[in-house]
């Protein structure tokens, strides 16, 4: 029979060990997280850039959703204004719909070439009005796909409202 001080320290060391592991997963989650939106935002870049040198305006970003949004608005250089469209592609509202400088329903940002981040070229043409929309690159591993929007001319159409729930017996 084991004595319990002997099985009390074996359980101690492996709490120990498995905190240890969980610690190291998480963070090795976290980095691999930020050096995939630090990629991201390099791509952005170089596409915005070709962008500007094409139409001599000021591109700004569209992603297909809030967190991709937030990631490119923190990474990118000079930290750019990114709008998110996951509401006008069938998703719920975000805060990003509430300020005039990110919500594309609004007449801020119309007339303005786009870098559109996430969903494939055909999802931002039925989603929203560009003159042009053309595929930058395609989705490869967790690297989303980018496509290019010339003069934004605002969204397509309002999408329909969510279904209500079934009220409950």
């Amino acid at each position: 029979m084991i004595p319990t001080a002997v099985l009390s320290l074996l359980l101690l060391i492996a709490a120990a060990v498995f905190a240890w592991l969980w610690w190291r997963a998480r963070e090795s989650n976290a980095d691999l997280a930020a050096t995939h939106a630090r990629e991201l935002a390099r791509r952005d870049r170089e596409h915005a850039a070709a962008l500007r040198e094409r139409t001599g305006a000021e591109p700004m970003y569209i992603a297909d959703h809030y967190m991709r949004a937030a990631l490119l608005a923190y990474y990118a250089p000079g930290r750019p204004s990114a709008c998110s469209a996951v509401s006008l592609l069938g998703g719920r509202r975000s805060s990003y719909d509430f300020f005039p400088d990110t919500d594309l329903r609004g007449p801020a940002l119309l007339g303005r070439p786009a870098v559109l981040v996430g969903a494939a070229p055909e999802r931002w043409d039925r989603a929203l009005s560009f003159d042009e929309v053309f595929p930058l690159s395609i989705r490869q591993g967790r690297t989303p796909a980018m496509a290019a929007g010339l003069n934004y001319r605002g969204p397509r159409s309002e999408p329909a409202p969510p279904v209500p729930a079934e009220p409950r017996p």
